[in-house]
């Protein structure tokens, strides 16, 4: 009734709705993506590398850690120490394409201890 008064065709408003559709799909995708796909499971990696990662805010540190038979960058506390082949305890959860990896609360520990 409205479109009646207005002079518009209900076919005017198919764009607005469209897109406003596109970007919920868009925001849900990405939602998805940042949550990861379920539950985290806990594993266990070696440190092979460190790096810095620039940021707003300044440099972030970074460990390259071997993983699952691959090699994974991991962003880490500035508070954690970290040394060359300690083990690192990781979240791994699934992402699109392959995991996603984030160090927990314990973070590195020397390789010969449990």
């Amino acid at each position: 009734m409205t479109a009646a008064i207005t002079g518009e065709s209900p076919g005017d408003n198919l764009g607005l709705l469209l897109g406003i559709l596109v970007c919920i799909a868009v925001g849900v995708g990405l939602l998805a993506y940042r949550l990861g796909g379920g539950p985290p499971k806990r594993v266990y990696g070696m440190v092979v590398g460190f790096g810095l990662s620039e940021s707003q805010v300044g440099s972030l540190p970074m460990v390259r850690v071997e993983v699952d038979e691959r090699q994974a960058t991991v962003r880490i506390s500035r508070a954690m120490l970290c040394n060359l082949g300690d083990r690192i305890e990781l979240d791994r959860r699934k992402a699109p394409l392959g995991y996603r990896y984030n160090t927990t609360l314990r973070g590195c520990f020397p390789a010969n201890s449990r």
